[in-house]
């Protein structure tokens, strides 16, 4: 008789009172624990996460990959769901976890499809598909990528799950705006270690095929004024991108001297 499975959940959490009740909501009846790495929140999000009986732990951000390792391996069950603060578990996707968990397959990760909402509509075509690893077991994987695009890397066989993962990435469009800065700004500075270079033509071309990426091949178009709103945002992250890696180098440049 095989042992019943466990499933853990990990979130990070950062002044989240907006999100994380919804999150907790969606996964409280399928997880046996539910860990959250809190990097010093200052609003209601403890006391949230208190109410459903989360284990926290306080640790100022070491990053997204290491904060998300942190409670990754604070996690104790045989399974473990990496979910962030703004996104929850649709019923679909809930009964496929459970179905699956209890099933106890020779698979060490499973993908999930995240679809986003976008200022009260669901984006069906500039951010889809989306999919991600999200549920693991534990022991089989750790997290990788570079700052902010963190990923899981699954050490064995992966599979995907039916049902989406919900997600609400910004409050407003100033919220939007001032994400893509910070994470264009991030990503930079990622480049930068990488020793990737940012060249006159990344500045003049990137941000247009960026645009012309999302709303075109991706079918941005059809998702009306939102798709056209996100994949201008989108051009304009990639060109602060590029601008901050030029920057950089100049500084490193002239230090020299």
């Amino acid at each position: 008789m095989k042992k019943k499975q466990s499933l853990s959940a990990s979130i990070i959490t950062f002044n989240e009172e907006k999100n994380l009740e919804r999150c907790l909501l969606s996964i409280k009846d399928i997880c046996h624990e539910i860990i959250i790495v809190d990097s010093l929140s200052s609003d209601s999000t403890l006391k949230i996460a208190r109410e459903f009986g989360c284990k926290i732990f306080s640790q100022p951000f070491l990053g997204h990959i290491k904060q998300k390792q942190l409670a990754l391996e604070k996690c104790t069950g045989d399974w473990i769901l990496c979910i962030d603060a703004d996104e929850a578990v649709s019923e679909e996707l809930k009964r496929e976890i459970m179905r699956f968990v209890s099933s106890n397959p020779e698979i060490h990760g499973i993908s999930i499809n995240r679809l986003s909402n976008y200022f009260g509509k669901w984006m069906k075509f500039v951010w889809q598909p989306d999919w991600n690893i999200r549920l693991i077991r534990n022991g089989y994987a750790y997290w990788g990528g570079y700052n902010p695009h963190d990923k899981i890397i699954v050490k064995g066989k992966t599979d995907r799950l039916k049902g989406y993962l919900y997600h609400y990435p910004y409050k407003d469009i100033m919220d939007h705006f001032n994400k893509t800065i910070k994470y264009s700004s991030i990503i930079a500075e990622e480049y930068y270690k990488m020793g990737i270079k940012a060249r006159w033509y990344h500045l003049l071309f990137s941000p247009h095929i960026a645009i012309f990426k999302k709303l075109i091949l991706k079918f941005g178009i059809l998702d009306g004024i939102r798709g056209i709103i996100i994949s201008s945002l989108t051009g304009w992250g990639v060109f602060i991108k590029y601008f901050n890696l030029f920057v950089l180098q100049r500084q490193k440049y002239f230090e020299k001297f």
